[in-house]
Order: structure tokens, then sequence, then C-alpha cells
């Protein structure tokens, strides 16, 4: 999924994404921090934006 992120967000496909390229539409602050790590634990969508980097917990042994 990050390969798939990554792709849409390179447009000019030099394997380097600039921070226009991102979109820097929201900044992160604490209160902001706060909400994606909260879903970061308590998600199981691997699509949810606390959980794009490594997916969801899985707690099984």
């Amino acid at each position: 999924m990050w390969k798939m992120l990554r792709a849409e967000a390179d447009y000019d496909s030099d394997n380097q994404i600039t921070s226009e390229e991102w979109n820097e539409t929201k900044k992160l602050d604490y209160d902001y921090f706060c909400q994606l790590a909260e879903e970061y634990f308590s998600s199981d969508d691997e699509c949810a934006l606390g959980n794009f980097i490594s997916g969801r917990l899985d707690f099984k042994s």
C-alpha cells in the first residue's frame, strides 16, 4: 500500500516526493497526532490514515 501512495504522490516520477507533491493540507499538531495515534491503536482498517505506514496491529500469537 505504501508503494501505491508513493506512486500517487510522486507526480514527476523522480522517486522523490517533495512537500508540494505530498500536498501538506493539514499541519501535524499535538491534537491531530493524538487523533492519529488513537486511530492507529483502535482501528482495524489498514487504509486508515493512522495505519497507512505499518498497517493494523495484529495481536494474534
